[in-house]
């Protein structure tokens, strides 16, 4: 803390020193996440329609699991979401610190529905937003949402798949950028870890 105040450095948001309430807010915000994200690729592998677009995209079981793709279905799992929460010890209002779910007509709705989930970690290797993408044909929504800037997420200063492309750009001394989920995706599938 001392050097840091003398040499009047600037650290990223992720590595402040936080009060309390700060601290809880993160905390909380990151467990919601952490849910959000586990739950997720729960529902991947209770919608084979939706895992057969992956495999069908070329994607890999090992892929999939290792970049934590999962599946957000219809507003009408938010409930469901909402118990699996309950179960890991959130509260609703833990969940309505983020912009996973919100509230219309006195009805709770998952933001990402029926999407396919392309999480997002900070450079603490925390799951921190997403990318939720549509898969069906008829779907005349927005092609993607994203998590909302926050003060834990802010879309422009996060890579996606830098935290698992770290070692290898160590090793490699060099990355490539990419510009999609799936470019990303199918260059590490090609060897390319390093994107």
């Amino acid at each position: 803390h001392f050097l840091i105040e003398k040499y009047g450095i600037t650290l990223p948001y992720e590595y402040k020193i936080q009060g309390a309430n700060e601290s809880d807010d993160r905390e909380v915000y990151f467990k919601v996440y952490k849910a959000f994200i586990s739950w997720s690729q729960e529902q991947l592998y209770q919608n084979p329609y939706v895992l057969d677009y992956l495999y069908n995209r070329g994607l890999l079981d090992s892929t999939i699991s290792r970049y934590f793709i999962g599946y957000c279905p219809s507003y009408s799992h938010s409930n469901d979401f909402i118990l699996y929460c309950k179960k890991n010890n959130l509260l609703m209002d833990d969940i309505m610190r983020t912009d996973l779910i919100h509230k219309k007509n006195k009805t709770f709705y998952l933001h990402p529905s029926d999407r396919i989930i392309f999480p997002i970690k900070n450079t603490m290797d925390l799951f921190c937003g997403y990318g939720g993408r549509i898969i069906k044909s008829g779907d005349i929504r927005a092609k993607y949402v994203n998590t909302a800037n926050n003060e834990f997420f802010i879309k422009k200063n996060i890579v996606y798949g830098f935290s698992e492309a770290r070692e290898s750009m160590k090793k490699e001394q060099s990355v490539y950028i990419v510009e999609g989920y799936m470019d990303t995706l199918m260059m590490v599938q090609a060897g390319y870890k390093n994107t």
